[in-house]
């Protein structure tokens, strides 16, 4: 019942269940403070006791939040839980029952840092806050940041990258401003592989992206490269780029996703068993 995930296979799994499910679905996203006595192996065994499965189970089984006879409710990764469900109703109730296996593991749930976000036709209606057992209340907001990546509330599962760039942006400057009239082009552009796109393209090969996404992210390597060798044209940028190994966005995303989706392939896990149809299709679309 509850999936102790990496970061991008985590990713794939909420947006293939919010992909994969016709009703509107409401999820949570809460953090917890950890006691610094208590290792997270500790938490992730205590975490996998029966009673809190078989009790978790029954909760998911009603929420009916399941993709090939998986429940897809409760996605937990280091001191993040991700919880999925239908309805606010099912969402307070799991929340519960995860607050109650916390207090026994004597920790708490930093409302401060925990969001709801709805996705789904009616993502627009007002709905009531959760509260927690202690009185804290967890509000809803249109946008919030689950491992690294940022998700809007929208009709599907979407993604925004307005944070990855203004990061992309900030190494940059920060790279121009230590070493840019002392270092050569060639490293200065080393330092911008090594150090700024990673960020950039962080959970690309998993979020959905538009065209217009694409080209705004390319702007900002293009523009990189302008500031690089002091030029106002794009195409002479783009040359620039070509001549010293970097790539288009869209061509690098390609190769991240495909050298991802075949290691999932490989894989005998949960999720290439929940998501194999989906990611046959993007493999087949790849090649």
């Amino acid at each position: 019942m509850v999936y102790y995930v990496c970061q991008k296979t985590g990713l794939l799994l909420v947006r293939r269940v919010l992909n994969g499910v016709h009703t509107s679905q409401d999820f949570l996203h809460f953090t917890v403070e950890l006691d610094k006595v208590v290792s997270y192996h500790r938490i992730c065994f205590l975490f996998a006791q029966i009673p809190f499965l078989t009790k978790l189970k029954n909760a998911s089984l009603a929420a009916k939040c399941k993709l090939k006879f998986y429940c897809m409710s409760v996605f937990m990764y280091a001191d993040n839980i991700l919880i999925l469900a239908p309805s606010v109703s099912c969402l307070q109730h799991l929340l519960r029952i995860c607050e109650e296996e916390l207090i026994w593991l004597d920790m708490s749930i930093n409302v401060k840092k925990s969001a709801c976000i709805r996705v789904g036709p009616r993502y627009k209606h007002v709905c009531s806050n959760l509260v927690t057992s202690d009185g804290g209340v967890i509000s809803w907001v249109d946008k919030l940041r689950y491992l690294g990546v940022n998700l809007l509330s929208a009709k599907a599962f979407s993604c925004t990258f307005e944070n990855a760039k203004k990061s992309f942006y900030s190494a940059f400057d920060n790279i121009i401003g230590k070493v840019g009239q002392v270092a050569t082009e060639n490293v200065v552009i080393e330092l911008l592989k090594k150090k700024c796109l990673p960020g950039l393209l962080y959970g690309l090969e998993v979020c959905p992206h538009s065209s217009p996404h694409l080209k705004s992210i390319n702007y900002a390597v293009v523009s990189s490269f302008k500031k690089i060798f002091n030029v106002s044209s794009t195409e002479t940028a783009k040359e620039c780029m070509f001549m010293f190994g970097c790539q288009d966005i869209s061509i690098m995303i390609k190769k991240k996703k495909e050298n991802f989706l075949q290691k999932l392939a490989l894989s005998s896990s949960v999720t290439w068993t929940v998501c194999q149809e989906f990611v046959s299709k993007d493999l087949s679309y790849i090649a």
